[in-house]
């Protein structure tokens, strides 16, 4: 094999073949990284990722594909018209998205388009005078436990449930 004059060997077409491989494999894998990454972290979720309630009659009566009753789960109320929920969308999306990987179930009620003939009953049960967005109940067994009025008390909520913290769940 030559040698330059400082002592280089020079490169055969093998070595230079295989570093245009190599080359080319590790680009790939940092091609495939980044994808993996830019979807982890930007992928953006919509109310309609989530099983909505479009009546107010209907929030304390869900139930599974075999029609019976779901012991535990969460309803998140919000308002395409609310700053406040357009502020907090896709970090309450996200929390969201988590409890349902963690096998909570989790359904969403579009305050501005639901049905509002039974709206009093509902809020007869939770102790309100109107409906506030956003906010977070949980439904065990049916039965209304507990409300999180505001952006900050549902997320503190949502994480409560995802530490295992929050006892009706347990």
């Amino acid at each position: 094999m030559a040698t330059y004059r400082k002592g280089y060997k020079k490169m055969t077409t093998e070595d230079t073949l295989l570093r245009i491989i190599v080359g080319i494999i590790v680009g790939v894998l940092i091609l495939v990284l980044f994808a993996l990454g830019y979807a982890k972290l930007f992928v953006s979720r919509d109310y309609a990722d989530f099983t909505a309630i479009d009546d107010f009659a209907n929030i304390f009566t869900q139930k599974d594909t075999d029609s019976i009753l779901i012991d535990k789960y969460v309803v998140y109320f919000y308002s395409e018209s609310s700053v406040t929920c357009e502020d907090i969308k896709d970090d309450m999306l996200k929390k969201l998205a988590n409890l349902e990987k963690d096998g909570y179930t989790v359904f969403i009620l579009d305050n501005d388009n639901a049905t509002d003939d039974t709206r009093s009953d509902y809020l007869t049960v939770i102790d309100e005078s109107s409906v506030k967005v956003p906010t977070l109940i949980t439904v065990v067994d049916g039965a209304f436990t507990d409300k999180y009025i505001g952006s900050d008390n549902a997320m503190n909520a949502i994480d409560s449930i995802l530490d295992g913290t929050y006892e009706p769940f347990n």
